[in-house]
């Protein structure tokens, strides 16, 4: 079986390149980064060099293969919005059509919970519950729209919505909070209370190779994805700074406070600071300080998904590879 991955040279596309190959797929791994594409090139994986933006390269690229995962894409908290929408939307439906056009079996897309994303508490979300109407970044509202472009296009598509993946590897979860807790920016905000889910990277791989075997009931079909044990966020923060031996966070800043300094914070990188990333968002802000949890129960049921790495296992896993800056 021929199987191309795109964003094969970001953290999980490259991690389910290595598991394909191991389980003797043919696998084609496609994305940008040419330095991550040559350790690719040293496992016996293929690597196209392309960009989502290039219809004559996403059209060669899925010639001849009969299965398409779609992990590629701009995932940041700041930017243009006509980068995200130019990516993630329009590249995920140039990719997922030609897919169709070229006799491609199987398209599986990798989304995003933060489609789900309001400044309110919400626990045990199901894909049949209301995503957000008013996104507060760019890239949330890219990925609503490619997720109907993936459907529109290739209307079998196979949507996964894995929340906050971490593991070995991750330079953008827990490494991001390690260096914010070292210069002195992470801040508890609000009650420090608060629920979350979080998903191991080889969680995400077990269920997209799920997908590659699933019948029709998956068919145009989006699952939840998580390690399917909720946890307290600060409990989890506080649990990796003791294990790096760092100082456990105490106080907190009131969330209405931190809100409000994060839109205008927004406000002044937007218009005086040239769009460059702010230190806080208002995104940032609400993940820091509300509940979201994930209902897994359709991935269980339909695609027989099960976690096979604990949320504490994960973590220390990601602690035994990681390096302190």
């Amino acid at each position: 079986m021929n199987i191309l991955v795109t964003g094969a040279t970001g953290f999980l596309g490259f991690r389910l390149c290595q598991t394909l190959k191991e389980k003797g797929y043919c696998v084609f791994g496609a994305g940008r980064n040419e330095k991550k594409g040559e350790l690719l090139l040293k496992e016996g994986i293929s690597f196209l060099k392309f960009d989502l933006r290039n219809k004559n390269a996403v059209s060669k690229a899925v010639e001849g293969k009969d299965v398409v995962i779609h992990c590629g894409g701009l995932s940041s908290p700041w930017g243009k919005r006509k980068d995200f929408l130019d990516i993630n939307d329009k590249g995920t439906y140039s990719i997922a059509q030609f897919s169709k056009e070229k006799g491609v079996k199987r398209f599986i897309f990798i989304s995003s919970p933060s489609i789900y994303h309001t400044p309110n508490d919400r626990l045990n979300i199901k894909e049949s519950d209301p995503l957000t109407t008013n996104p507060l970044t760019y890239y949330i509202e890219s990925k609503i729209k490619a997720e109907s472009s993936a459907l529109k296009a290739f209307p079998e598509s196979i949507l996964l919505r894995p929340r906050a993946i971490y593991g070995p590897g991750d330079d953008a979860i827990f490494p991001r909070l390690i260096r914010a807790h070292h210069k002195g920016r992470l801040k508890k905000i609000g009650h420090g209370q608060n629920f979350t889910d979080l998903t191991y990277v080889d969680n995400v791989v077990e269920a997209i190779l799920n997908c590659l075997t699933s019948d029709e009931r998956s068919f145009g079909q989006a699952f939840n994805i998580t390690d399917g044990q909720p946890q307290k966020l600060w409990f989890l923060l506080d649990h990796v700074f003791s294990k790096l031996g760092l100082k456990i966070q105490t106080g907190s800043v009131p969330y209405s406070l931190a809100y409000r300094m994060s839109f205008l914070n927004e406000a002044i990188h937007k218009w005086l600071l040239l769009n460059r990333e702010p230190v806080l968002t208002r995104y940032t802000c609400n993940l820091l300080s509300k509940s979201q949890t994930l209902d897994i129960t359709k991935a269980r049921e339909v695609l027989g998904y099960k976690p096979k790495v604990t949320t504490l296992r994960g973590i220390d896993l990601f602690l035994k590879d990681y390096k302190d800056e």
